[in-house]
């Protein structure tokens, strides 16, 4: 290789061709200029192999043409246009003349091209006000460069580079109101993210989600599970939820001794390694303890959406449709611009327009729905559909995920609107008030006609004496408004009242005849209604007759000052005796009517002051349902990530491999959980321990004893 001796440098800005401008090369005119030609220019770099600039175009030198394809791969590693082959030479021109932009190109003359950019960029710009000014349009013929031959990891490397040097001296007094990078082609993380975090961390100042994310996918130990590959986008999103719940504003970075030093190693051989100054910033790079908090995020947004996850694994292209929004995180399904979330939204908003509830087909909710089969939906998806309507703060009544119905296409429900963070669960009395409010409903109806003092009465209690949260009277008052426009009769109500203790069977029969008093008279098809009422509680029916006598014939007193019980007639008491059978024929026959003065102070004397449906909510005194002692249940070992109560379920449920639906249900009611909740919980649980699930079927219900084994191990 040629070395000049002693030869006098040459200022670059003389062998500069500026960018449009065009020159002549070996009889070719090259447009576009951004290169140099000359008979000399010395390389910056005194160690190199020459001390010619291989980016330097000597137009004395011999040029072959005899073949113009650049894409052939003739040039060597380390090409330089003064030493390459004259054939090779002919070969890079043709390149410059066509544009610089044919993707086939070998790889080796866009970095011969590229050297000199790198030059002008780094060595001239430090003293040449021209290249200084050059700077914006040699940044954009890099990220020109880029956008063509960019798949070339190395090529993209350095050409990067140039973007961060340049990033560095337009942004060093504000390297965080830059968006964070998004890619990074080395094991480090990229310049303008290192230089964003060291200032949020030297100011002590939080670092926005999007500058987190960034830190986290860029860092080189992050490995991602499954969940998070597959579910990119909504990764993103329930990072950033998650990330702001945590930290609010952001995370702060405590400053550390070690300072960031930008060092570049440059793809030309013709210079030296560049250093750029970027002020005392932290090196963010070697903090461990605030990439393990947002590894620990990263943890908690992964095993969220492993349904998600597991969903679309075995159903690659049902990514848009109802099923994946079912199996979608609660936290994102306000946020996500899932395609079935905004017709649902939109559909709901139409339906309810500015009402607060409204009584509709479930067949219009259904159409949201193009997976159900027969117009129907199972137990487990209407419970999945009723949780999804609460994340848009939308309610049904009856709800699915309490009452155990399966959406009907045929049937119809009560849509209502939830305030705000309203509860995820219910309270534990509204089994009860549901079932005393049904009792109540079926002696509404008894008439034919619901009287609006009657849903006036209940309605009053219910807002009055539930010591509950907005959310919870609304969910009660929206199913109140169910029964009474579409009465389920009495299928169900036994078993259902076999679930009340016997002061709140005595509450729900005071409360009974108060609606059906609630006009001021009791019509006799209610007096037949209360009949089958009160031998379903389990009283006689002549108790109907001494009940309502007692309001018929009890004086007018003043209020008691606090709870009073209603007891049976006996002779220590002097309570209210049993009305002569012409009486009680003469109820049956006309009714009765009644003063709602009296009726008002008798309901009050025997129920109301402590409230007539309010003493059901605040018995402390609980029937022992699950034969455990409280002891044990404080002892029982929780498996995998399952509560006490679900880890219970859990010990009962693997004491035999298979179970009747009716029983295994029975066995959940007995645990005071939801039957379709807890075998999701469970499942959950199984899958994170041994990626398959514990509980199969649906009738009979299969537990597999191998994930049970696994699970308590």
């Amino acid at each position: 290789m040629k070395k000049y001796k002693n030869k006098k440098p040459v200022d670059p800005d003389t062998v500069w061709i500026p960018a449009g401008k065009k020159v002549t090369v070996a009889g070719k005119k090259i447009p576009g200029g951004m290169i140099y030609v000359g008979n000399y220019l010395q390389a910056e770099n005194k160690y190199s192999r020459s001390n010619i600039d291989p980016a330097l175009i000597n137009p004395k030198l011999r040029v072959r043409w005899l073949t113009t394809d650049y894409t052939a791969a003739l040039i060597g590693y380390w090409p330089s246009y003064s030493e390459m082959h004259s054939t090779c030479r002919a070969h890079y021109l043709n390149w410059l003349i066509s544009g610089r932009k044919d993707p086939t190109c070998n790889i080796g003359y866009v970095y011969l091209f590229f050297y000199g950019l790198e030059r002008r960029f780094y060595v001239d710009s430090k003293t040449s006000v021209s290249a200084q000014k050059e700077i914006p349009s040699i940044i954009d013929e890099v990220k020109r460069l880029i956008a063509i031959y960019g798949s070339n990891k190395y090529f993209y490397s350095y050409a990067n580079k140039i973007l961060e040097a340049n990033f560095v001296k337009q942004h060093s007094k504000s390297f965080y109101d830059c968006k964070p990078p998004k890619r990074s082609t080395t094991k480090e993380l990229p310049m303008p993210l290192l230089l964003g975090l060291g200032q949020f961390a030297s100011e002590s100042k939080p670092v926005p989600s999007d500058w987190a994310y960034a830190w986290l996918m860029l860092h080189p130990e992050t490995r991602l599970k499954m969940p998070a590959k597959r579910c990119k986008k909504e990764f993103k999103t329930l990072f950033r939820i998650h990330y702001t719940k945590k930290y609010n504003d952001g995370m702060i970075i405590k400053p550390s001794k070690i300072k960031i030093e930008l060092k570049y190693i440059t793809a030309s051989s013709g210079i030296s390694d560049i250093k750029i100054p970027c002020g005392n910033l932290t090196d963010v790079s070697l903090l461990k303890t605030p990439i393990n908090q947002l590894n620990k995020i990263v943890e908690n947004c992964t095993n969220a959406l492993k349904p998600l996850s597991r969903f679309l694994a075995k159903n690659a292209d049902q990514a848009d449709s109802i099923n994946s929004l079912l199996v979608m995180p609660e936290e994102l399904i306000k946020e996500t611009d899932h395609p079935k979330a905004k017709k649902i939204k939109k559909t709901i908003n139409s339906l309810l327009a500015d009402q607060q509830e409204k009584f509709v087909h479930n067949a219009k909710l259904l159409e949201l729905l193009s997976g159900a089969k027969n117009n129907r939906l199972t137990k487990k998806e209407s419970m999945k559909f009723a949780q999804l309507l609460e994340n848009f703060d939308i309610g049904i009544e009856p709800d699915p995920r309490f009452s155990g119905i399966s959406l009907n296409g045929k049937e119809k429900i009560i849509l209502f609107k939830l305030p705000q963070n309203a509860p995820k669960t219910i309270f534990k009395e509204y089994k009860t008030a549901t079932i005393i409010l049904h009792l109540a409903a079926i002696i509404s109806w008894a008439d034919g006609t619901v009287n609006h003092s009657e849903r006036l009465f209940m309605e009053k209690y219910l807002e009055k004496t539930l010591d509950i949260s907005l959310g919870e009277k609304i969910r009660l008052k929206a199913h109140l408004s169910w029964l009474l426009k579409e009465l389920p009769g009495m299928a169900g109500v036994k078993k259902r009242i076999e679930l009340l203790k016997n002061n709140e069977k005595k509450t729900a029969a005071a409360f009974c005849i108060g609606v059906a008093g609630a006009d001021g008279h009791i019509d006799p098809s209610e007096i037949k209604a209360l009949t089958k009422i009160y031998t379903l509680l389990g009283f006689q029916n002549v108790d109907v007759y001494v009940d309502i006598h007692s309001m018929m014939s009890f004086p007018s007193v003043s209020p008691a000052d606090g709870p009073v019980s209603v007891q049976k007639v006996s002779k220590s008491t002097g309570g209210y005796k049993i009305p002569s059978k012409s009486t009680i024929g003469e109820m049956q026959n006309k009714g009765v009517d009644l003063d709602m003065n009296i009726v008002q102070t008798k309901l009050k004397e025997t129920a109301e002051v402590s409230q007539i449906l309010g003493d059901i909510f605040e018995e402390d005194t609980v029937e022992e349902i699950v034969p455990i002692p409280e002891k044990q249940k404080i002892d029982t070992k929780t498996i995998g990530s399952l509560d006490v109560e679900h880890s219970e379920l859990f010990n009962k449920l693997i004491k035999q491999p298979e179970w009747q639906r009716e029983d295994f249900e029975a066995l959940v009611e007995k645990s005071n959980l939801l039957p379709d909740g807890a075998l999701d919980m469970i499942n959950e649980a199984a899958y994170e321990i041994c990626d398959e699930p514990l509980i199969d079927g649906d009738d009979p219900i299969l537990v597999d004893m191998d994930v049970a084994k696994e699970m308590i191990i």
